[in-house]
């Protein structure tokens, strides 16, 4: 039995998206939300991302964080500066975009 949340979202819940981003590449995520933070969060695509490593510490960067477009378009970008990331294909913004809209869909149905 999954618990009432007063925002809406199914506690626990696996949300799946995909999308094609702005330059045809395709964008696919998974993730849950616990206790309104982000859990399990995965990152799959035919995106580019050097040191291929980053994408395990973005995944991390995002457990735990607020599921709200600002702090993970902000754990992203500390990520991809302190690393020094390069993205080819995907921004960290089509990231936090793809994961707060595939939440307002579902908050919505």
């Amino acid at each position: 039995m999954e618990a009432d949340n007063p925002n809406g979202r199914n506690e626990g819940m696996e949300y799946r998206a995909m999308a094609k981003v702005e330059g045809g590449k395709l964008l696919k995520i998974s993730f849950a939300v616990e206790d309104n933070m982000l859990a399990r969060v995965r990152l799959h695509g035919d995106f580019f991302i050097h040191p291929e490593e980053a994408v395990e510490d973005m995944e991390g960067a995002l457990d735990g964080c607020p599921a709200e477009k600002r702090a993970v378009a902000a754990r992203l970008a500390e990520v991809v500066r302190d690393r020094g990331v390069e993205m080819i294909g995907i921004s960290t913004e089509d990231i936090a975009s793809l994961i707060l809209s595939t939440l307002e869909k579902e908050n919505k149905g």
